[in-house]
């Protein structure tokens, strides 16, 4: 029980050296895995101990989710090499005309669909730096087009395939049925998004001003600016980020296979002769792949912490603490993580990109609960992580691009998304009670 204490006082400690900043949360859960192993007692060397089990086969133990990351983002590089990112966004500010809100919502739902294909903040900012300038030049003011991005982001990215992908995998929950939590949970963010973005527009009206300078609108000078998406080809190519969604969701085919097929797609129907097109493939594999890696290290660690965490050892010392504070009611549960939430955001202990994960795993294996019930609660309350959270690097771009504080872009807009959260938190608990 001593250790068992131990532990939980040691993960706290790691928790607000996160929040404070002082502690990288890739360091953080590293220190957290050996620390947690050593505290637990598991031998160093053997089968199950911590060279074997918990760093190499927990450094591979997320490789079916970090694999699509890297590869998903090589799809977002092709998109944005080949300009079907930015024909989509200009098309959709094009069948706006000057109706500012009509362009919002437009720029708002296409924003949403290229941020579930693509990944990193890379993304976001070749996203970004096409969406906020249209934004303000039709009338939004900037703080407004700033949380428009953000909300985009969030959605796209519980909408899109990577996330699910790897909750599935970190909670040994069948993708399809955390796809069905995520979809939902992405349904109330856009819910959301749309009150704020109409309150806004009501309060505020029509303003024009912004910051940024006409270069930062372009975000790439190379060799491929000369690929045009026009006629027949065009809008064959500009269907690529429906292409994964549909062939997992619809046909269901496994992930991989249907992230290809879209990498395929958007070659096939941008091909500027057979050797350029293999250039191209090359260059932006390399591209997607530096854009996944931040997102793939994150799971590897998470990985290993997992491991260390369903040690039989130490889940018999933290399950017996987690049993006490786990809610076992349906009202209980639901107010427990509607009312926490915001534990979620400065990498707290509700979000499942983090020490989330592992404390998600112990109640699940405590037996109290079913795994999809745990799953709907931290994928609820990754709706507050995705938009609001100040230390998501998106956040701080997004915030310094429109010239706002990143803290009160999250507290303007952070009860539009928490009223979402628990919305969803309450239709997921009560379909899977």
């Amino acid at each position: 029980m001593v250790q068992g204490i131990i532990i939980v006082v040691f993960m706290v400690l790691m928790m607000f050296l996160m929040m404070a900043k002082k502690c990288p949360t890739l360091i953080a859960l590293a220190i957290l895995t050996i620390g947690i192993s050593l505290i637990g007692g598991i031998p160093l060397k053997g089968k199950e101990g911590i060279l074997t089990n918990v760093i190499t086969d927990g450094s591979i133990g997320m490789a079916s989710s970090y694999v699509v990351v890297l590869v998903a983002s090589w799809l977002g590089a092709a998109m944005n090499k080949t300009k079907v990112s930015e024909t989509l966004i200009r098309k959709a500010a094009e069948f706006g005309g000057d109706r500012t809100l009509v362009v919002t919502f437009l720029l708002f739902v296409v924003s949403i669909l290229l941020c579930a294909n693509i990944n990193g903040l890379g993304a976001v900012i070749m996203i970004g730096t096409i969406v906020i300038p249209i934004l303000i030049s039709v009338g939004v003011d900037k703080f407004t087009a700033g949380c428009v991005m953000l909300m985009a982001v969030g959605a796209g990215n519980q909408f899109g395939l990577t996330r699910p992908t790897y909750i599935a995998n970190a909670l040994g929950i069948e993708f399809d049925q955390v796809y069905v939590i995520s979809c939902i949970c992405a349904a109330c963010t856009v819910v959301a998004a749309l009150v704020f973005i109409s309150y806004r527009w009501l309060r505020n009206g029509k303003k024009f001003a912004f910051s940024a300078s006409a270069g930062s609108m372009t975000v790439d000078e190379d060799d491929d600016q000369d690929y045009e998406i026009k006629g027949f080809r065009g809008f064959m190519a500009m269907l690529t980020p429906f292409i994964p969604i549909v062939f997992v969701a619809v046909i269901k085919w496994p992930i991989m296979p249907a992230i290809i097929l879209g990498l395929i797609w958007v070659f096939a129907w941008t091909a500027k002769g057979w050797r350029r097109t293999c250039n191209l493939a090359v260059k932006t594999c390399y591209e997607g792949f530096l854009l996944g890696a931040p997102g793939a290290a994150l799971m590897i660690f998470i990985g290993m912490l997992l491991k260390a965490i369903n040690n039989e050892t130490v889940s018999g010392l933290l399950v017996p603490i987690t049993n006490h504070i786990t809610p076992t009611s349906m009202i209980a549960f639901i107010l427990f993580f509607g009312l926490l939430a915001p534990l979620s955001l400065y990498r707290g202990p509700l979000t499942i990109y983090g020490l989330g994960a592992g404390i998600a795993v112990l109640m699940i294996s405590g037996g109290l609960l079913a795994p999809i019930l745990v799953c709907a609660g931290f994928i609820s309350n990754g709706c507050l992580q995705t938009t609001s959270c100040p230390t998501n690097t998106h956040n701080v771009w997004v915030a310094s691009f429109v010239e706002e504080d990143v803290s009160t872009i999250m507290k303007k807009q952070m009860p539009y998304v928490w009223v979402a959260s628990f919305v969803a938190l309450v239709i997921c608990v009560v379909l899977n009670w």
